[in-house]
């Protein structure tokens, strides 16, 4: 699990201690250094994207509309790969298995949601509208619904990634 930008697990995520190009000691009064709309950085350099940093060469997070693309041009089966459930996803002969790991929140992970279903979450690289500051573009599923939508979600969250190759 990786905060937005962060190329290095923790046992915490949350506002206080995320460090990712921020400043600021709370939510309210957050002030990031880099992909802050002012500097027109939309997407991750490679130095900050985990995939890119651990995996090397052309390596990344997948953008939203990758994301988008898997969504609307793939069909979704929920199944188990040995102990792990998630999404087999597929077009024409390929597929790929997408685990529903959770989300990482202060100390916690959450797996179930209050409705009992099992849910994944990934990064994407990029962010929303310069309206939503402290918010990145993620991707999010759960157990026996199809995923309908990209979301946004606070930076400082430790969500899976999934790694692409173009």
């Amino acid at each position: 699990y990786y905060a937005w930008g962060e190329t290095r697990t923790k046992e915490e995520y949350s506002w206080e201690t995320y460090i990712s190009h921020r400043s600021g000691d709370s939510r309210d009064n957050l002030r990031f250094s880099k992909y802050n709309y002012d500097d027109n950085i939309r997407v991750l350099d490679p130095e900050d994207d985990i995939a890119h940093v651990d995996w090397g060469g052309i390596w990344r997070i997948p953008t939203k509309e990758e994301w988008d693309e898997l969504m609307y041009y793939c069909s979704w089966t929920w199944t188990a790969q040995g102990d792990h459930y998630g999404y087999k996803v597929t077009r024409g002969r390929n597929s790929i298995f997408l685990p529903a790991a959770g989300i990482r929140s202060d100390t916690l992970l959450y797996i179930v949601d209050s409705f009992g279903y099992i849910y994944g979450h990934y990064w994407a690289s990029t962010i929303p509208p310069a309206t939503y500051k402290d918010l990145a573009d993620s991707f999010e599923f759960f157990s026996a619904v199809p995923p309908s939508m990209c979301l946004w979600s606070d930076r400082c969250a430790g969500r899976s990634v999934r790694p692409v190759c173009p």
